[in-house]
């Protein structure tokens, strides 16, 4: 059996297509690497609205207008908005745009209305200073006054939802306004501007996920709570961030990508995996070596399980050429000291959070997405004995792996509580981390055990055709 297998292995190897792949994977992890490197994934900058375009349409329409005939409001409207583009094409990508829009294009737009269509020059004049005030502010990247500002406008909305509301509603809004509170308190205490740093950027992503916590919290039902659970959960974790100082939301490191390794490699894996298992038995037919191959002296069913254990080696090295190549070329791109930064995820069974060493979290996330790669290369194997034709079995597999997807939605959409006894919804256990529940409400027996009735079924099917199989005539 060893004997078998080893020469199975070397005419794997010995395929020019498995070397070609082999190396073109090596660049894919190189520029997976240089791209995470080079492109700012984790940018958290402000959209900026200038358009150089527009401006210029300002300019000929202020220099055109005719202040006599026209109206005054709307040439107060072209000044304002002319002096708004220039601030917004000055200050592109920049947290200032955003607190510009929030307290000072109001102003522009009042002081306009004063000085041309009010006549007002003493109210425009002291609304000018206030202006350039706040513009000199935000040029000076003075952020503490802004979160002081909102501070203050935070106590004021405590101040009046105490004394005047005593309901539910009234309660979750005050909650609201004293987390926002804590997350402005937070940048003052720990110095985080609005500059885009991984602390500034976890701010944000809490004020945007806050009502997803309030509204788990304050669900009716069980099944309300549930639907939730996801803004929930990434609420805790960007928690976990604030209160350790830890970027754990990094993906621009050895250690993010690593972690997200399935999502990155995973289809590659699937990839190679199948192609080894869709012809590592219809290849002996299709050359004509079949007969040579039976011609040892070793059972037809123990040279097919050797095939097959082939295949596994095969899955075991793919899935460690993909590893070592990302900590190889990760490594030379980021250096190593992220990996000290555990994965983290909410526990729902426990309510708190919960760390994984990101070695063990990889080693886990591998184990728990087994049954969906080692189905698919049976699928391809079983294929590959049955129809004898490497086109079909490695076409029919992936489009079986990517039609798991489209039946996978319609179980969720349409509640098709019999698919539950179909392959897909079972096979990836990936669920079990951080102890969450399966999508599809299926225990973890019921999916162990259906995932190894498809196997058995297969696997069985493809050894009774091998064994059979009249070789005379190819």
């Amino acid at each position: 059996m060893v004997r078998l297998v080893y020469n199975e292995i070397y005419k794997v190897f010995h395929k020019k297509g498995t070397i070609i792949f082999l190396f073109l994977m090596l660049g894919y992890i190189v520029l997976t690497n240089y791209i995470y490197k080079t492109m700012d994934i984790n940018s958290n900058y402000y959209v900026s609205y200038g358009d150089e375009e527009h401006l210029e349409y300002l300019k000929n329409e202020i220099a055109n207008f005719d202040k006599e005939k026209g109206s005054m409001s709307k040439y107060a409207n072209l000044l304002a908005e002319k002096e708004q583009e220039e601030f917004v094409l000055k200050n592109a990508n920049e947290w200032q745009v955003n607190k510009y829009y929030t307290y000072v294009a109001d102003k522009i737009n009042q002081y306009y209305n004063y000085l041309y269509v009010n006549n007002d020059e003493e109210k425009a004049s002291k609304l000018r200073e206030q202006i350039d005030d706040l513009i000199f502010k935000l040029d000076s990247n003075n952020w503490r006054y802004f979160v002081n500002l909102e501070l203050e406008q935070v106590n004021e909305n405590i101040k009046y939802t105490e004394e005047n509301n005593q309901t539910l509603d009234s309660n979750r809004t005050l909650k609201a306004y004293e987390y926002n509170k804590y997350l402005l308190n937070y940048r003052l205490q720990n110095d985080v501007g609005y500059s885009d740093n991984y602390l500034s950027q976890t701010i944000e992503n809490q004020t945007m996920l806050l009502d997803g916590r309030l509204d788990y919290e304050y669900a009716k039902t069980e099944e309300l709570k549930k639907s939730y659970q996801g803004d929930y959960a990434e609420f805790m974790e960007n928690q976990y961030i604030l209160d350790n100082k830890v970027d754990t939301n990094n993906m621009a490191s050895v250690r993010g990508i690593l972690a997200d390794f399935y999502n990155e490699y995973g289809f590659l894996i699937i990839i190679f995996v199948i192609m080894i298992a869709g012809t590592i038995v219809s290849d002996e037919f299709h050359r004509g070596t079949i007969k040579s191959l039976l011609t040892i002296p070793y059972k037809r069913s123990t040279i097919l399980r050797a095939k097959f254990i082939t295949v596994l080696i095969m899955l075991v090295f793919i899935i460690l050429f993909f590893a070592g190549g990302e900590m190889l070329f990760g490594g030379i791109f980021f250096g190593f000291k992220d990996l000290a930064i555990p994965v983290v995820g909410y526990n729902f069974k426990i309510g708190a959070i919960e760390t994984i060493n990101v070695f063990k979290y990889f080693l886990l996330n591998t184990i728990y997405l087994m049954p969906k790669i080692i189905l698919l290369a049976t699928l391809a194997f079983s294929l590959s004995t049955l129809i004898c034709s490497n086109a079909f079995a490695i076409t029919l597999s992936l489009c079986g792996y990517i039609a798991s997807d489209i039946i996978n939605s319609l179980f969720v959409t349409y509640n098709l509580n019999f698919l539950k006894y179909f392959v897909t919804p079972n096979w990836d256990l990936t669920y079990l981390l951080f102890n969450q529940e399966s999508t599809y409400g299926i225990s973890l027996v019921q999916s162990l055990i259906t995932c190894l009735i498809y196997y058995l079924v297969m696997i069985i099917t493809a050894k009774l055709v091998f064994k059979k199989r009249n070789i005379k005539n190819i």
